[in-house]
């Protein structure tokens, strides 16, 4: 009897989903007869015919009034235009603004964000779809020239971070032909020992500086041709006109240059290795790190124990093991290991190499509780911390930093100087260092239990304790007080 109402129930399942396919399919064209220009109805059924097989069923139903709302404007208020190639989309976006307002349709939507603390203002639904549209339209002339890159096609994909993964690399971009090939020649090259991260920031910064050079230098098609004199006006212009931080611009110069060096190096083209001169980077200034104090750390961990629970787990053992979140969000479900000395956590770094410290009995519970929960809710899965609609990736940090910074607004959870908590989950990860400096503890050992791979950075955590700050200053107190200290009678103090 269970296996004919298992038949039966898959049955209905499977006609369920039959018929709601072919009404879909339906419902998607029955607009297009509104359309009386061949041209542009064969477009935008090219467009329903990708998106019916690209976006949920939820997704078709609140797409189906702003699809009708377009089809409607294209015959009453464009009845002439044959092809959504003849006007721009801000020509057309400019058009159906007044066709809605004419019509009684609202143009812009409020939207509260809980964690920026005020309303945001986004297009009316048509106008979104208008845009979808365009952008389809635009996708599909430019996969011609483009050629994008899918890097898990690649023969030997490059390492992603699972918290942030990048699958595609688009060059249309890089308007230049023989520009366009040199980078893709450059970038197969750094496939096969690089980050995808790093390969993204490097087509970045070959995409902006090809877009200059097609407005300034419009006769440079090559790499090839570029000279010190191009270089120089690019370096003036960034740091000058573009919106760019110096941070990001500095980053940017780094890319280039390695892009530069490697691609002289494979084409034999020697000039580019020295295009770059030291003093086109600016000196890195040393930034002191921030930290929570003893009280923020309170207010904020009462605020984190009011978020769902498995954020809060995610939260309280970045904390206490002082990782990267990238490390908490990708720790493993046999990340406990059992040894002579006690348990030991394995953290397998994305942006290095696996390591393991060792935790107390509490942090194994709170690791187990964790795993449970996640078992109970999804079944087993690789990582602990998990995506709810996809339990085989991990927990993305967008949805922490969300629930924090809402919980922060909503709580109203204050600095010491009264004002609204910033928050930052590597400043945990700063307090963490700073006390295993105040412990006593040599730089290599601190070195190991922050997972780096050099002491270089281990100076910082000890410039953050208040016994290395006296040692480090003491020389000029004391030069201070030597001068002071002819003063003292005079002003009426006794000296001690």
């Amino acid at each position: 009897m269970k296996k004919q109402a298992h038949q039966s129930n898959g049955l209905e399942l499977q006609a369920c989903s039959d018929a709601r396919s072919k009404h879909r399919e339906e419902a998607w064209k029955a607009p297009l007869h509104w359309l009386k220009k061949e041209k542009l109805r064969e477009e935008l059924r090219t467009f329903l015919d990708t998106r019916v097989q690209e976006v949920s069923f939820t997704t078709w139903k609140k797409e189906k009034s702003p699809c009708r709302q377009v089809c409607r404007f294209l015959e009453e208020k464009e009845s002439e235009l044959k092809s959504f190639h003849e006007k721009t989309y801000e020509e057309l976006k400019q058009s159906l603004t007044a066709w809605l307002l004419a019509n009684g349709y609202v143009v812009y939507k409020k939207h509260y964000r809980k964690d920026r603390g005020k309303y945001t203002y986004q297009d009316a639904d048509a106008i979104c779809y208008l845009k979808k549209i365009y952008r389809f339209l635009g996708k599909k002339e430019e996969s011609e020239v483009s050629d994008p890159w899918d890097l898990r096609s690649l023969d030997i994909p490059p390492e992603q971070n699972p918290i942030n993964p990048h699958y595609r690399l688009d060059f249309v971009g890089i308007k230049q032909d023989a520009m366009r090939q040199e980078v893709k020649d450059v970038l197969a090259f750094h496939a096969r020992y690089k980050a995808a991260e790093t390969l993204r920031l490097e087509l970045w910064a070959v995409t902006a500086f090809s877009r200059f050079l097609q407005k300034s230098f419009p006769e440079v098609e090559s790499f090839k041709q570029i000279q010190r004199v191009q270089l120089e006006d690019y370096l003036i212009y960034v740091r000058t006109e573009s919106k760019l931080k110096s941070s990001s611009y500095a980053s940017q110069f780094v890319h280039l240059k390695n892009v530069f060096i490697d691609l002289g190096q494979m084409k034999e083209w020697p000039h580019l290795t020295n295009l770059f001169l030291k003093t086109d980077f600016k000196t890195r200034i040393t930034i002191k790190m921030k930290i929570y104090s003893e009280e923020e750390l309170k207010r904020l961990n009462q605020g984190i124990v009011t978020l769902e629970p498995q954020v809060a787990r995610a939260l309280f053992l970045h904390q206490i093991l002082g990782l990267r979140i990238s490390d908490t969000l990708t720790l493993r479900t046999d990340c406990l290991l059992e040894k002579c000395a006690g348990f030991v956590i394995r953290i397998h770094q994305p942006k290095t190499t696996s390591y393991e410290k060792p935790i107390t009995e509490e942090v194994m519970q709170l690791v187990q509780a964790a795993i449970s929960n996640t078992f109970q809710n999804h079944g087993e899965t690789d990582y602990i911390f998990v995506q709810d609609r996809h339990p085989e990736k991990p927990m993305s940090y967008g949805k922490v930093e969300y629930q924090l910074k809402a919980m922060i607004r909503e709580k109203q959870i204050l600095d010491d100087q009264g004002t609204l908590l910033q928050f930052g989950t590597h400043i945990f990860r700063h307090n963490y260092g700073k006390k295993l400096a105040e412990l006593g503890l040599d730089d290599y050992t601190i070195m190991q239990l922050l997972g780096h791979s050099t002491l270089r950075s281990i100076r910082h955590y000890r410039m953050l304790g208040s016994k290395q700050l006296a040692e480090e200053t003491r020389e000029m107190r004391n030069k201070l007080d030597r001068r002071i200290r002819p003063y003292l009678q005079e002003w009426g103090y006794e000296e001690v």
